[in-house]
Parts: structure tokens; C-alpha cells; sequence
């Protein structure tokens, strides 16, 4: 219905809808964006996070929102980075984790192969 905005989030309220629609969103690291307003429902998990149709608005979204707040007590005063300035296709070089926790003996091996 919008083209970007902004959702809160504790235990997948846009992650989970996301992954099904294929909306972009990104949960930012702890402090790094004001929580000032949201009704806390577990304070170390809340967050509130840009969505967008794609990875570029949902990084400029990103770059908006994330800032040292005074009025929340877990906002981290730091520099943030303009991550929109080396967003590219570019994947050369990069590595993906996946945590061992993810792989079980009994994993069928089409999965495996995912």
C-alpha cells in the first residue's frame, strides 16, 4: 500500500510477513535507531525497522531513521554509515554465514544442498 515505511518488530512482526510478500526489511542493530513511542512489549527485542519494495529505499529509509536520540534510554550514540554510498550488485568477495546450529544430521540433502 506504500512504497517505504517503517514497522516494529519483536519476535517477527515484519520479518515473518516479509519473507512472504517479498518485501525488503531490515531490523537495525540494537540502539542504532530511536525506539521513543513504541509501546515496549519485550524492551531487548523491540525494534523499529525500514520496509520497502527494494534494497536500495529500504537502505536510504535506513540511513533517515537511524540516529542518537536522547529520549530513548537504548539509543547508542555513534557514527552511522551511508551504507546507500556502497550499495552495489557487486557480491565478489563476500561470505555468507550459515550457523552449524542450522544443519541437523538428519537434514534431507535437497535442503542441504539450498
Amino acid at each position: 500500500m506504500t512504497p517505504i515505511t517503517i514497522g516494529t518488530d519483536t519476535g517477527g512482526s515484519i520479518r515473518h510477513p516479509a519473507s512472504f510478500t517479498g518485501t525488503v526489511v531490515l531490523i537495525p542493530t540494537y540502539g542504532s535507531c530511536s525506539r521513543y513511542v513504541i509501546v515496549a512489549f519485550a524492551s531487548s527485542l523491540d525494534q523499529a525497522g525500514p520496509m520497502a519494495k527494494n534494497v536500495k529505499d529500504c537502505t536510504l529509509r535506513h540511513e533517515v531513521i537511524s540516529s542518537y536520540d536522547l529520549k530513548d534510554s537504548t539509543s547508542i550514540d555513534f557514527k552511522r554509515n551511508n551504507y546507500s554510498e556502497i550499495l552495489t550488485n557487486n557480491i565478489k568477495g563476500k561470505k555468507i554465514g550459515i550457523p552449524k546450529e542450522y544443519r541437523v544430521d538428519s537434514m534431507p540433502k535437497e535442503i542441504e544442498d539450498l
